[in-house]
């Protein structure tokens, strides 16, 4: 006994002795002297109804699965067979049964995952040995060598290459040496090399080479074409520069030709529509320089009617320089008066002009309402069907563009007048002829070429040629040209000699001014 009176009494209900099995152990009802009832160690488990709105199935604690297992088994063969569904996906089953839900499709196909892969390999293998049969036809699989990704590229290419037909090696070849070319001469500066030296062959052979040498000089009337306005100072022949050595720019950086920096071609355009076959006076006077030094191309125009002194004759207007001694001559007076060192030339006369314009097709050119009547209505468009040109922009031919470049009594847009207007004109012209070859493609180029370089007389030779392309190609064919005039502003003024009409220019200031403008300071 103990010390507690309930677990005593307690002690004293329970049995002497407990079966072994639990299941032996009999309900006993309390006596009536106790509240207390004994309750047996298992009960039984009471019954779950079944839940028609549930697919699930509470599944007491210690249920085993195998017991689960019998017992949804038995409820599928007492279940009536479902009706099958022709438009249902098709269900993959076991043997003799399907599945009642998704947990005992679960537990099947973890038991049967072992299989299932070992019958996707099966089908894999299969297929493999089928089209690998199909691409080698008799050959035996086991001869043929699967290359894998652990072979080098260079490797499984050449093994490729030599599978191709004989005749591909001469196109293949034909082909890279075709790329490599292409590639040389538009990405290289050999290949562009190569191109200009071919080009500036070509040229020099189609033009005329005409070497200046001196000549005899000859005395021809003065030009008498302007109208002597009253009260115009009459200047005496002193127009000789006076300028002294230590002020001279000098005439290049190098010593010797091909040192050169800077190089100035004289641009001539011979005006003979009234020579009767012979030299005419030089209407058109230019310089065209290439400046390597400061990477520029200029072009500068010199009036022909300024007043200069020229040697062997007495002083006259620039343009009779050419008419009385050629190329020569004007180099002389250029170097005389101007201080400029020509290097090259490049003439062209009037009838060559227009046949130069037609080829590139015409320009275009802006007219003012006063220059559009005056060429209408006068022969400095020497052909009358073509006097009919427009305010605003025009699209000349050669015998328009060559009326309106001469044009002299008409004010331009910005109201210059006489020789002042007409080189305004004539570098707006050259502009516009520069502005359509850039524009050309290589075949339109030559075209080009053969039909107008043969009216170009120069002396320069083919060595040169290509020496000045090079030096426009490094400085950039986009490369704006800048444009200057002789005489500058605020220089010259209207002077009457021996009855003509001259522009009087301080010299000395004008040379400074324009070998600064050419050489760069």
């Amino acid at each position: 006994m103990t010390d507690d009176p309930v677990i005593d009494e307690m002690i004293e209900i329970l049995p002497d002795e407990v079966p072994a099995d639990p299941e032996e152990v009999t309900t006993e009802t309390a006596s009536d002297d106790s509240d207390m009832t004994i309750v047996p160690e298992r009960e039984p488990e009471p019954e779950i109804p079944d839940d028609e709105d549930s697919d699930m199935k509470i599944v007491p604690e210690r249920v085993s699965i195998e017991d689960f297992n019998r017992s949804v088994s038995e409820e599928q063969q007492a279940a009536p067979p479902e009706e099958l569904d022709e438009d249902a996906d098709m269900k993959i089953i076991p043997e003799g049964g399907s599945y009642e839900d998704d947990y005992s499709k679960e537990i099947y196909e973890l038991e049967h995952e072992d299989d299932d892969r070992e019958l996707i390999e099966a089908i894999g293998a299969s297929l493999q040995e089928e089209n690998m049969n199909s691409i080698v036809g008799e050959v035996p699989l086991t001869d043929i060598v699967i290359e894998t990704e652990t072979t080098p590229w260079y490797k499984r290419l050449w093994k490729r290459i030599k599978k191709l037909p004989v005749w591909v090696y001469p196109a293949a070849g034909a082909c890279t040496l075709l790329i490599v070319a292409v590639i040389l001469i538009f990405a290289t500066n050999i290949g562009r090399d190569i191109v200009i030296d071919e080009g500036a062959s070509y040229a020099s052979g189609m033009m005329n080479y005409s070497p200046v040498v001196p000549e005899k000089i000859i005395e021809i009337p003065d030009d008498l074409d302007f109208d002597m306005m009253p009260g115009v100072e009459v200047v005496d022949e002193t127009q000789k520069l006076d300028l002294p050595e230590n002020e001279k720019k000098p005439a290049n950086t190098g010593t010797e030709p091909e040192e050169k920096k800077v190089h100035n071609i004289l641009l001539l355009g011979e005006e003979n529509l009234e020579s009767g076959g012979g030299r005419g006076r030089s209407d058109l006077i230019m310089i065209a320089t290439i400046n390597e030094e400061d990477g520029s191309i200029k072009l500068t125009s010199i009036m022909r009617d300024i007043l200069v002194a020229i040697p062997g004759y007495s002083d006259n207007r620039l343009n009779a320089a050419y008419a009385m001694g050629g190329v020569s001559l004007v180099y002389q007076t250029l170097a005389n008066n101007l201080g400029l060192d020509i290097d090259n030339y490049a003439l062209v006369n009037f009838e060559s002009f227009e046949k130069i314009i037609d080829a590139i097709g015409g320009v275009d050119i802006e007219l003012t309402e006063e220059e559009a009547s005056y060429l209408n209505r006068t022969n400095y468009i020497s052909k009358e069907k073509y006097r009919n040109v427009r305010v605003g922009k025009n699209h000349l031919n050669g015998n328009q563009a060559l009326g309106y470049c001469r044009i002299r009594k008409v004010g331009t847009s910005g109201r210059e007048y006489s020789d002042f207007g007409r080189t305004s004109r004539q570098r707006m012209l050259l502009e516009s002829i520069v502005a359509s070859l850039k524009g050309m493609s290589i075949k339109q180029l030559k075209k080009f070429c053969d039909k107008c370089l043969p009216y170009v007389t120069t002396d320069i030779d083919e060595e040169t040629l290509e020496k000045y392309i090079k030096a426009v190609f490094d400085i950039g064919l986009d490369k704006k040209i800048r444009d200057y005039r002789i005489p500058i502003d605020g220089t010259y003024s209207d002077a009457n000699l021996r009855g003509m009409l001259v522009t009087k220019v301080d010299l000395r200031k004008n040379a400074l001014e324009l070998q600064e403008f050419i050489y760069g300071k």
